[in-house]
C-alpha cells in the first residue's frame, strides 16, 4: 500500500478544512437568507439559546422565538435581555427525544466567564472536569413541536453533542417535514460514537433527499 508523503498529507488536510469551512460559510449565509425571507411573526425555536445572540437576530427580523436554555448562568443573561419581550418565550429546559431528568455539566470557569457556558452540555467531556453538575429537566422536543398547533419556520440546534438523539427522533417521526428549515451545529469531535451517528444521519438525509436540514451551521 502506498504511503502518503508529509506534503501530500498536509495538502489533503488543508483541502478538507477548506471544504469544511466553505460549507460552514454557506450554512451561515443560508441561515441569514432564511431569516430575511420569513414573514414577521413566524415561529422559530432556538435550542441552546445560551445568552440569546441568535434569539436577538430572530427578533430583529420580527420573528417570534421559543428559546430553550438549561444553563442556570446563561439563562439569567437571556432573561435580562428578553424577559420582558412578549415575542420571546424562555423555557429553562434542555431538549431531547424524551421527557426526563438528566445530569447537566458545566465547565469549571462558567461562574466567572459567561462565555464558558457555551460548552455546558448533557454530554460529559474532559472540559467539564471539576465543573458544576446539576440534575435538570429535559423536554421531549418532538412531542412539543407536534403539539405546538402552528408550524415552525426555523429550528436551530446547538446542544453540544445531544443533537444526534434529537435528529434521529425528528426523522423517525417525520416531524422534519413540519419545519421550514433546520440548522444544526454538530459535534462529531466529541466521540467516535457521536461521529458515527452524525455520519449515519448525513447519509439518511442524502438518501431521502431531505433539503431542509443543514448540518454545517456554525
Amino acid at each position: 500500500m502506498r504511503i502518503e508523503s508529509d506534503l501530500e498529507l498536509w495538502l489533503r488536510w488543508h483541502l478538507y478544512r477548506k471544504r469544511k469551512h466553505s460549507k460552514r460559510r454557506g450554512a451561515i449565509y443560508q441561515f441569514r437568507q432564511c431569516l430575511w425571507s420569513l414573514p414577521k411573526g413566524s415561529v422559530c425555536i432556538d435550542c441552546g439559546a445560551n445568552v440569546g445572540d441568535v434569539t436577538d437576530l430572530m427578533r430583529r427580523k420580527g420573528l417570534r422565538v421559543i428559546a430553550f436554555e438549561p444553563d442556570s448562568i446563561a439563562i439569567e443573561r437571556l432573561r435580562s435581555r428578553f424577559g420582558n419581550d412578549p415575542g420571546v418565550t424562555i423555557i429553562e429546559k434542555a431538549v431531547g427525544a424524551s421527557s426526563r431528568k438528566a445530569m447537566f455539566y458545566q465547565r469549571p470557569g462558567a461562574g466567572g466567564d459567561i462565555t464558558q457556558t457555551e460548552g455546558s452540555s448533557l454530554v460529559k467531556k474532559d472540559a467539564h472536569s471539576d465543573g458544576a453538575v446539576a440534575e435538570i429537566d429535559v423536554i421531549d422536543l418532538p412531542a412539543f413541536i407536534a403539539g405546538l398547533g402552528e408550524p415552525v419556520a426555523l429550528l436551530k440546534l446547538d446542544i453540544e453533542g445531544a443533537e444526534a438523539e434529537l435528529l434521529e427522533a425528528l426523522l423517525d417521526a417525520g416531524l422534519h417535514k413540519r419545519i421550514g428549515q433546520i440548522f444544526v451545529e454538530t459535534h462529531e469531535r466529541f466521540s467516535p460514537e457521536l461521529a458515527s451517528r452524525i455520519e449515519a444521519i448525513r447519509n439518511r438525509i442524502r438518501a431521502d433527499n431531505i433539503t431542509n436540514i443543514n448540518l454545517d451551521w456554525m
